[in-house]
């Protein structure tokens, strides 16, 4: 991978844990990246501790708003969750989910939270594995909605991943400096298990920074599987 991302112009870093062997990847660990859309799985799992301590599923209306955020990754039904939670709650529930060097927005505009690579494994871990902090039933429904993305947002942690295998993802876009193009997922099947974030910035068009992702994607699915 780091061959690889010398041919490349975009700023990369990455995270991978192999759960079949315990060891995590590293490239780059402890450079900042801003979270763009990966961070509507904080927003979930943070509306989904409240709807807990309440002793409560979500309701219908925060339903309407869960399912295209993480689908669809609708932008607005984001900031509607976000503007409800705060920025404090979702820094608690980052805390809750071991994230140490993830910094919420202050500018109103969550997706430019800063975040590593290492801190958004860990959000996926807290989705895919049990724990303290969500139940079996709220780590369900997020996975589900992973699991079932709407096909415009198949791109990153399914690159090189041929059908069959288990793929629930979040990928993340926006122009902050160049494109940041960013995918993290959990890839289940064929004799592997694993968790992948990838964080790129500095990219020139959208298309090229989830042309890195894929190609990086591939090379660990391939590399995993050896």
């Amino acid at each position: 991978i780091a061959a690889y991302a010398a041919t490349r112009v975009d700023n990369i870093t990455f995270a991978v844990e192999n759960r079949l062997t315990g060891q995590i990847l590293l490239f780059r660990p402890g450079v900042l990246e801003h979270t763009a859309s990966t961070l509507k799985l904080d927003i979930l799992g943070t509306l989904l501790t409240q709807a807990q301590a309440a002793g409560r599923t979500l309701t219908p209306s925060e339903q309407s708003l869960a399912v295209p955020m993480i689908e669809d990754s609708l932008d607005s039904a984001a900031d509607i969750l976000w503007s409800r939670l705060g920025p404090a709650a979702v820094a608690a529930f980052e805390r809750g989910a071991g994230m140490t060097a993830t910094t919420p927005a202050t500018d109103g505009i969550w997706g430019t939270t800063t975040t590593t690579a290492l801190d958004r494994l860990a959000m996926i871990r807290t989705v895919v594995q049990p724990n303290g902090l969500l139940t079996n039933s709220s780590r369900a429904y997020m996975l589900d909605l992973m699991e079932h993305i709407n096909p415009a947002q198949d791109w990153g942690a399914t690159g090189g991943v041929p059908a069959g295998v288990t793929v629930a993802l979040k990928n993340g876009f926006a122009v902050i400096n160049g494109w940041q193009i960013n995918t993290t997922g959990w890839v289940s099947g064929s004799g592997r298990d694993y968790l992948i974030a990838v964080l790129t910035d500095g990219n020139p068009t959208e298309a090229y920074g989830i042309q890195t992702v894929d190609a990086i994607s591939a090379i660990v699915w391939g590399s995993l599987g050896s």
